[in-house]
């Protein structure tokens, strides 16, 4: 395993210039908790809204992703954020409503993920029945998948997070990048509390569908507590920042906590020492949802970067900008009504 690792890792250095052109260092971004809200799971022309597991930004609008058997659908959002007054200190007064839904048209269902590239329109879907990362739009493609990945993943256990990613290097052209949820089979075991999951991530070139390479991304240990058959740490999202980092989110689940999730970064071209059959991705914590003053955050399993707060809230003063999370309420089937948004300032980025 030791020398399959290091070839990869030789490999990475060759074709990436990773040793002979290291990058800057960039700042380390920085998290703050603006405000948050629900969307109702009622809508008076839509019918039921759940389900939603996934969120893109298009440019001028948000859009969520419905995990929803038998209606896979999205959803476009409108959103407001403005400064307010709560309890004597100033806050953010937070408004998302559910403009129209856009039905998508793949014989997968459960669609987990999604990502919008606003140069050709496409979206890219992330689904779990069965495991599959799909392009939509004007010219449809389903992303090959190896085999070990294919047969070993497990039940709803597959894609949950899909982003487009710019490749630093050369000026290489914009790659797509997904990661299953908990480890494959051949790669390990799901998250205990001693040890963390070792997801599989893959990288296409988003035009022509081919593999470029596989890395693996290391949860954290799932939570302690009261051990339950569902209790569960694993990786539900990536979002690209605009300098090519990616944040990943990793969500939890545990008795007597409920429901946890930590923000990390991801620089993307440094890695673990580790025997993994693939290079391990690096990360560092960046946020604990823990400090969202709320009792619950619900199953959080979409984010997404969004605009400058500047532009939403029209005063230039305001730094940084909008990082938005989703929970996913399973359509009531949680103590959870209604979709959870949290709004997070980032700030800290490279101009």
């Amino acid at each position: 395993m030791r020398s399959l690792a290091t070839l990869h890792l030789a490999l990475l250095i060759v074709f990436t210039g990773c040793a002979s052109q290291p990058q800057p260092e960039l700042p380390l971004p920085t998290l703050d908790f603006l405000a948050t809200m629900s969307i109702p799971s009622e809508h008076d022309a839509l019918g039921t809204i759940g389900g939603l597991s996934g969120l893109t930004w298009t440019g001028e609008h948000f859009v969520a992703v419905s995990d929803h058997n038998e209606r896979p659908m999205l959803y476009e959002l409108a959103l407001s954020l403005s400064p307010g007054v709560r309890g004597g200190d100033r806050g953010y007064d937070l408004d998302v409503t559910v403009m129209r839904e856009i039905h998508l048209d793949h014989p997968a269902a459960d669609a987990e993920a999604i990502v919008y590239d606003p140069n050709t329109g496409a979206w890219y879907i992330g689904y779990e029945l069965p495991a599959t990362v799909a392009r939509l739009g004007s010219d449809p493609i389903t992303f090959p998948l190896p085999d070990d990945v294919r047969e070993g993943v497990r039940p709803n256990r597959s894609f949950e997070s899909v982003t487009l990613r710019p490749n630093p290097h050369f000026g290489r052209p914009t790659e797509l990048w997904a990661a299953t949820e908990t480890a494959i089979t051949s790669d390990g075991e799901e998250a205990t509390e001693a040890e963390g999951t070792l997801c599989r991530v893959l990288v296409w070139n988003p035009r022509t569908a081919r593999l470029l390479r596989q890395y693996s991304y290391r949860t954290d240990p799932r939570p302690g507590g009261i051990p339950l058959r569902h209790s569960i740490n694993s990786l539900v999202e990536f979002t690209t920042l605009p300098d090519g980092r990616l944040l990943a989110l990793e969500r939890s689940l545990t008795a007597p906590a409920g429901y946890g999730g930590r923000i990390f970064l991801i620089p993307g071209d440094s890695f673990e020492k580790s025997e993994a059959p693939f290079p391990v991705l690096s990360k560092r914590l960046l946020y604990d949802l823990s400090e969202v003053p709320l009792i619950s955050i619900g199953n959080i399993e979409g984010m997404v970067v969004g605009p400058p707060i500047s532009e939403l809230t029209n005063d230039p003063r305001e730094p940084g900008r909008l990082l938005l999370l989703i929970a996913d309420d399973n359509f009531g089937r949680d103590i959870q009504r209604g979709s959870r948004v949290i709004a997070l300032r980032i700030t800290d980025l490279p101009d």
